[in-house]
C-alpha cells in the first residue's frame, strides 16, 4: 500500500477525532445548558393557573403555557359552553396513545362550505404553537358565539371574520386604534344591517331589529370581558372608556360601512 495514502488517512482519522472531541464538549454543554432551562422551565409552570377540567373557558391563562390535560380540558370545556358552534373531533392517537383532538368552529349548518384549517402542536418543541392554537380557539369561539346571537335574535344570516374577507381590505379604522394604540383586547366592527336595494337606507320597520340583534351580540362581547376582569385576566383602568369605545365602534360602521 502507498505509504502517502496511509500518511493521509492517518492526518484525516486525526482531523476527525480531534473534531468528534470538540463536538463532544459542545454536547455536554448544551446538555448542561439544556437541563438548567428545562429546571426554569418547569419552576415557572409550577407558578402557573392551573385551567381545571368543568371550568368556564375564559378561565383559561392564555399568556401561560399549559400541559397536555390542560389543554385537553379547555377544548371540552369550549365545547361545553358553545355547543352550537364548537365541536370536538379527533384524528387518532400519539405514539403514546394519547388523543389527538382539534375543534370545528363555525355554523355547523349547510354543506360543500368554505373552511380554513390550522394545524399545531405537531412537535414537542412547538410550545408557542400550542399557545397561538389556543389564542385562535379562543378569538373565535366567541367571535362565532357573538354571531350566533345576532342571528338568533330575528333570524339573519351574518357571519364573522377578517375584515378583509367578508367585506373589503380597509385601514385606518376605529379597530385599529383601539387593538393598535390602547391594546383592547376584544375589538371588533360590526356591519349592521343594510338597506338592500335601498342601500344604506334601512327601512324603519326594521330599525328596532336590527339594534337588538346587534346587542344580543355587543352582549356577549360585555359578558366576556366581565368574566375575563372577575378572573383578573385583563386590566380595565377606564371601564366607562371600554363601553364608549365599543359603541364608537358599532356607531362608526354604521356611518362608514355599506
Amino acid at each position: 500500500m502507498d505509504k502517502s495514502i496511509l500518511k493521509t488517512t492517518r492526518v484525516g482519522f486525526e482531523i476527525l477525532l480531534k473534531t468528534a472531541l470538540l463536538l463532544g464538549k459542545n454536547i455536554n454543554k448544551t446538555v448542561i445548558d439544556s437541563k438548567c432551562l428545562i429546571q426554569e422551565e418547569l419552576g415557572r409552570l409550577s407558578k402557573r393557573r392551573i385551567f381545571q377540567a368543568g371550568e368556564h373557558p375564559s378561565k383559561i391563562t392564555l399568556d401561560q403555557y399549559h400541559d397536555y390535560a390542560e389543554i385537553m380540558a379547555y377544548l371540552d370545556a369550549t365545547v361545553s359552553q358553545y355547543p352550537t358552534t364548537v365541536s370536538k373531533f379527533s384524528i387518532g392517537n400519539s405514539f403514546e396513545k394519547r388523543a389527538q383532538a382539534g375543534v370545528k368552529i363555525g355554523n355547523p349548518t349547510g354543506n360543500n362550505k368554505p373552511a380554513v384549517y390550522v394545524e399545531g402542536t405537531i412537535h414537542s418543541s412547538e410550545w408557542l404553537a400550542t399557545s397561538t392554537m389556543l389564542y385562535i380557539i379562543d378569538q373565535k369561539a366567541l367571535a362565532a358565539q357573538a354571531t350566533q346571537a345576532v342571528n338568533s335574535a330575528h333570524g339573519q344570516h351574518f357571519v364573522y371574520g377578517a375584515i378583509p374577507d367578508i367585506i373589503y381590505p380597509m385601514s385606518g379604522q376605529a379597530i385599529d386604534y383601539t387593538q393598535g394604540v390602547l391594546n383592547i383586547d376584544y375589538s371588533y366592527i360590526m356591519h349592521l344591517r343594510s338597506g338592500g336595494n335601498d342601500g344604506v337606507i334601512l327601512p324603519e320597520n326594521q330599525i328596532l331589529d336590527g339594534a337588538s340583534e346587534a346587542w344580543a351580540g355587543i352582549l356577549v362581547v360585555f359578558q366576556r370581558v366581565a368574566s375575563d376582569q372577575m378572573a383578573n385576566k385583563i386590566n380595565i383602568v377606564y371601564p366607562n372608556l371600554l363601553v364608549q369605545l365599543l359603541v364608537f365602534v358599532i356607531i362608526f360602521g354604521i356611518n362608514y360601512l355599506p
